[in-house]
């Protein structure tokens, strides 16, 4: 009976504790979500200024190397003069001329492996040469199977084009004997013409770039899954949405002919005029923006006295949306956690709540001395002792990959410019930008200093890991925001190939460390991989 009375004794008052705990909590809680509410969405504010910042950044990167291997082919064609031996073909060195001519393309296709046709046409719109990517299997098409473009937009206003200008297509989804291409391919056609030592004009070079690879690189970007990211023409219409796939090129489409973000969101015209990044708070949530590609008389394609005339079709916006319904997910959430701490309350006094307790803090230390021993404690990351040990589990049962060494450009001059906080800072983010990237496909570490390691699993193609690397580099040198100040570095990458039979760790660092140092004397912000 004593033991009955004590028993309700104590679960009476355990329950009017906890009820009173809960409570108390609650409002403890919700005057804290309510009172830095404007400091948390300063903070969302900022991240978006930097992701929309880095998009932007890498979508006219991309665009600027487009026109560059453009101007490669046209050069090419130039000093071949190819113009002279297509109309000469019983010339002596013709067939010669015209086979190293293909060969030369076809190699510059097959390696780029991104562009899906590379021409050239004369100026009548007949094709006289044609390299198909054919996803990965090039060829040369025969003369047979060369078709004539004199009636498509895209010959008619190159052709009208003078020397040195440069004629690049809106982004539409490709089309073949006037029906859209399934599945979608998204293209962007860039085409110059090539004249003759007399200034005649003799042909075009025309490249099809397969824009998805652009497409999904700015996706890959979108670090956050509750942020609506879009990208628009000029004419408003989606060319990307993370959100709405199914809006995007939706002027190739009669039926969502109106489907544009003048639609959806009326008066957002303002926010897309800028120069520079801007953001507003509307009733939808908080939308930030940033124009690309040419703007009043700047246009940041047009280089060397070569000039992309019609800049309009490269003229687009980046918009993230930030919801309105994302600011309630605090305080549901907690209403959420608090449900779930009253009914583990109920269940912690049916299990026994001194046994209860017991278990929970022996567990916590238990987790707590793990995670001091494997963690470095400012980035999360595993620590040197903790990176090592794993990645030699990973060699001892046969893992292959690769293995980076990751080292930070101009890092010290950021401790002594803004202060050691703001290289933590720069820390944090480098190791964010790590988990971004790579996420659980691979080992990540932090050596120590500026210094940081990454074991990256199941990637046997040397494309693959320099596209990673090269994103990585990408959102490292993207900008944060410390004290109110814009501040960023760089990364030098090392990185050798792991075989199934390498299983010497200290060797594997030790080479990937010196193909850093290969990366660092190139310049900065270069990366040096080593292939089996």
């Amino acid at each position: 009976m004593i033991n009955i009375d004590f028993n309700k004794h104590f679960l009476t008052r355990f329950l009017l504790f906890s009820v009173f705990f809960l409570a108390a909590m609650y409002l403890v809680l919700l005057s804290h979500i309510v009172t830095h509410k404007e400091k948390l969405d300063d903070r969302a504010a900022a991240r978006q200024l930097t992701i929309i910042e880095s998009q932007k950044h890498y979508i006219q990167s991309t665009m600027k190397s487009v026109v560059k291997d453009t101007l490669f082919v046209y050069d090419l064609s130039g000093q071949l003069r190819i113009y002279d031996y297509l109309d000469q073909v019983s010339s002596p060195n013709s067939e010669e001329v015209l086979s190293t001519y293909k060969a030369l393309l076809y190699a510059f296709v097959k390696r780029k492996g991104i562009y899906d046709q590379v021409r050239y046409l004369d100026t009548s719109g007949r094709e006289r040469v044609r390299i198909n990517f054919n996803q990965g299997c090039p060829e040369i098409v025969e003369d047979a199977q060369l078709q004539s473009k004199g009636a498509r937009y895209y010959f008619q206003e190159a052709l009208a084009l003078s020397k040195h200008q440069i004629y690049v297509s809106p982004l539409d989804l490709n089309m073949e004997r006037k029906k859209i291409e399934i599945p979608y391919k998204p293209m962007i056609r860039l085409s110059i013409p090539v004249f003759d030592d007399k200034g005649e004009k003799r042909g075009l070079v025309v490249l099809n770039y397969l824009a998805s690879h652009l497409l999904d690189g700015v996706k890959l970007l979108a670090l956050s899954d509750n942020v609506e990211y879009m990208l628009v023409n000029a004419d408003g219409y989606y060319l990307s949405h993370t959100h709405h796939p199914e809006k995007e090129f939706s002027f190739m489409f009669d039926k969502d002919s109106q489907q544009t973000i003048y639609q959806h969101f009326p008066g957002i015209e303002s926010l897309l005029k800028s120069a520079e990044p801007l953001q507003i708070d509307r009733e939808e949530g908080l939308f930030t923006a940033a124009s690309i590609g040419p703007k009043n008389a700047v246009n940041p394609y047009c280089f060397g006295g070569y000039h992309v005339k019609n800049g309009r079709y490269l003229s687009w916006e980046l918009i993230s949306l930030i919801p309105r319904k994302t600011n309630s997910l605090i305080a549901h959430s907690f209403s959420n956690y608090g449900s779930l701490i009253a009914f583990l309350s109920v269940v912690c006094v049916l299990a026994g709540y001194i046994t209860a307790r017991y278990q929970q803090n022996r567990k916590l230390a238990v987790q707590r001395v793990f995670h001091l021993a494997h963690t470095d404690a400012l980035s999360g990351l595993h620590n040197r002792m903790s990176f090592e040990k794993n990645v030699q589990r990973a060699l001892d049962n046969q893992h292959t990959g690769f293995l980076l060494y990751i080292d930070l450009d101009d890092f010290k001059q950021v401790n002594d410019d803004h202060s050691h906080f703001a290289g933590d800072s720069i820390l944090l983010h480098v190791a964010d930008s790590m988990r971004a990237i790579f996420g659980e496909s691979a080992i990540l570490g932090r050596l120590g200093g500026d210094e940081f390691s990454a074991f990256v699993y199941h990637t046997n193609k040397q494309h693959d890991i320099k596209e990673q690397v090269g994103l990585l580099q990408t959102l490292i040198k993207s900008p944060i925001t410390y004290d109110g100040e814009y501040i960023r570095v760089g990364s030098s990458i090392g990185g050798v190939e792991v075989c199934s039979f390498d299983t010497d760790l200290p060797v594997l660092m030790q080479r990937a460390d010196q193909a850093m140092y290969v990366a660092k004397r190139l310049g900065k912000d270069q990366a040096h991989i080593l292939t089996a």
